[in-house]
């Protein structure tokens, strides 16, 4: 290299430099809206982490009622059953209590004690009475549902409460709880498979077949919710039956029991297919 060249180049500004103060002349006259833009972008990000904290918050508060509101729930049940299976002991007892014992065994209790037993495991049963037995238990999860609707405590809890319609057959009540559109799903997510799956289920038993059949393709759109499709197929089958749809009715039968033979819903499939056969013929 020749020194006059080197000298040349030694007096050229730096590339990057150059094209850094060209660009810098080329923004200069838009620095205040550049500026603003900047601001405002922070404060976006900032308002989306104040948002986000605030979320998480009462995603824990929720949580803590939704606990609560569970446990209540669980002991209720586990009390109803358990009351149950006592009586069924203590009836057995009550029927062998004629029969003589033993010389060597200790007496038998007397029908009395046995009878009043009974009685007090009886009281612990539900009456039939859905204010007396569960209004307390609703109204914990109604609570949930409506101080965080967009949590996902929500959702349990309108699971729970849709459970509890379902068992004193409220069915129309239990769509209400699990189509609020306040509840925030996420899309393909467990809780989303499950509030499907049991609103598909209410519809049908309020004699909305289609809707059913609507929800569960829902479920059957996600690949992430491959766990409920065997039940979601063999169900929308039984629905498209149930509105005289007989050849969509077997089409399903027979995906769900090529695609899921060897799950209950596979089995369950190739007996409705020989039920529908069997009509077919009587027809």
């Amino acid at each position: 290299m020749s020194k006059g060249r080197a000298s040349k180049e030694a007096r050229e500004p730096d590339a990057f430099l150059r094209i850094s103060g060209e660009l810098i002349k080329a923004v200069k006259p838009y620095s205040k809206q550049i500026f603003v833009v900047s601001i405002l972008v922070a404060l976006g990000a900032a308002i989306a982490i104040v948002l986000n904290f605030v979320q998480e918050k009462k995603e824990v508060e929720a949580q803590a009622e939704y606990v609560h509101a569970e446990k209540a729930y669980v002991k209720k049940t586990t009390d109803f059953t358990e009351a149950q299976n006592k009586i069924k002991t203590l009836e057995t007892e009550l029927s062998g209590a004629k029969k003589p014992k033993d010389k060597k065994a200790p007496p038998a209790r007397s029908r009395a004690d046995i009878e009043k037993e009974i009685a007090e495991a009886k009281a612990k049963l539900p009456t039939g009475d859905f204010e007396k037995d569960y209004t307390g238990l609703a109204t914990g999860f109604k609570n949930i549902i409506q101080k965080y609707p967009h949590t996902q405590a929500a959702i349990m809890a309108s699971l729970y409460l849709a459970q509890i319609y379902t068992e004193n057959k409220k069915f129309t009540d239990g769509v209400a709880t699990l189509s609020n559109s306040e509840l925030k799903f996420r899309d393909g997510k467990l809780l989303y498979g499950l509030a499907h799956m049991k609103l598909g289920q209410l519809y049908e038993q309020t004699g909305q077949c289609q809707k059913s059949i609507e929800t569960w393709a829902k479920v059957l759109s996600y690949k992430e919710l491959s766990y409920f499709h065997p039940e979601a197929t063999l169900a929308s089958a039984v629905c498209y039956e149930t509105l005289k749809n007989l050849d969509k009715a077997q089409e399903l039968y027979k995906k769900t029991h090529a695609d899921f033979k060897n799950s209950p819903a596979g089995a369950s499939a190739q007996k409705y297919l020989r039920l529908m056969s069997l009509k077919a013929k009587d027809s």
